[in-house]
């Protein structure tokens, strides 16, 4: 029995690790670095999100299209851009996984309450670019 409850505890443990924890040594960037370094961004918002709010040079590629087409991304050093943590992190680990450097993240953030936010609607920001 006991074998059992530390089978699930890995378990849960390992799932855990791979959603909630970011990959180690990678700091957040502001765009202003991003722009000072010319790094590769990689916007993974679901494509709604990024229409209604695009990031200036960012190539949009939502995790659940990365195991499909990440062979697209033109260049080995990238910086994420997100306004989710979990999806943050799961794409930076599948990345890392195939040979990428993820060089840092750029947090998308609720202008209202300052918190990341899967749904980010009315962001002015410096990445919101005119249509």
């Amino acid at each position: 029995m006991s074998i059992l409850f530390s089978f699930a505890a890995v378990a849960i443990g390992y799932f855990l690790y791979k959603r909630y924890l970011p990959l180690h040594g990678v700091q957040t960037m502001n765009l202003q670095e991003i722009a000072d370094k010319h790094l590769t961004v990689i916007d993974i918002r679901d494509y709604n999100v990024a229409a209604s709010m695009p990031l200036d040079g960012a190539y949009n590629l939502p995790y659940a299209y990365m195991k499909r087409h990440y062979g697209e991304i033109p260049a080995k050093s990238i910086v994420l851009a997100s306004c989710d943590l979990v999806s943050k992190n799961l794409c930076a680990r599948f990345l890392k996984k195939h040979g990428f450097k993820i060089v840092g993240y750029y947090e998308i953030k609720d202008p209202s309450s300052g918190k990341m936010d899967r749904q980010v609607r009315d962001y002015s920001g410096p990445c919101h670019q005119e249509c």
